[in-house]
């Protein structure tokens, strides 16, 4: 069994040590269009926090700046998933969007901060929505990536466990391989 250091933990929260091919891999698109669900999905988060914290929230004691930071964080982390797409950012949103769901969920059944939510609420339902939503996205996308990541490893393995197969290109043996230069000529195709 293998140990978990740190070098495997950022292995595990970062796939920038992989190689995106989106014409060889029949998954890469699939995971790609997860990825962009998801960035739309938190988008649509933000604006909903951000639009309920324009409408009046923003007069509420605790709770209104927590709108506006649930806004400016799911936005960030959008933005963030575009242009650094890693797992760790995945795991920071989908850790975000679990602990909005949860400040809801309490708000409505025992109240926060001295606050009780309604579920009949503007956007309330919405809201539930978008953000199991966009956690069931966000989890698929991350455990898709990791799939993705084991799947390559066992690939170089596999290459590396058989040297043959990988000096011979699709016509023989490579210019470099060891039978062209021995002297053998290639196989006839």
């Amino acid at each position: 069994m293998r140990r978990f250091g740190v070098s495997n933990a950022w292995r595990a929260a970062s796939p920038r040590h992989r190689r995106v091919h989106l014409r060889r891999d029949r998954v890469e698109i699939p995971l790609l269009l997860l990825r962009l669900v998801s960035v739309g999905l938190l988008s649509a988060l933000g604006w909903v926090h951000l639009h309920l914290w324009q409408v009046g929230y923003r007069h509420i004691p605790t709770v209104g700046p927590l709108f506006l930071v649930a806004a400016v964080g799911t936005v960030s982390i959008a933005v963030a998933m575009l242009v650094w797409p890693s797992r760790f950012v995945g795991l920071l949103g989908f850790g975000t969007v679990m602990g909005i769901l949860a400040g809801l969920i309490v708000s409505i059944n025992v109240g926060l901060f001295g606050f009780t939510e309604s579920s009949s609420a503007p956007f309330a339902a919405e809201s539930v929505v978008l953000e199991l939503a966009a956690a069931m996205a966000l989890a698929g996308w991350v455990a898709v990536d990791l799939m993705m990541e084991s799947r390559q490893a066992e690939r170089g393995v596999r290459a590396a466990s058989h040297p043959s197969a990988s000096a011979m290109g699709p016509t023989g043996p490579s210019p470099s391989s060891p039978r062209r230069r021995a002297g053998q000529r290639p196989a006839a195709t």
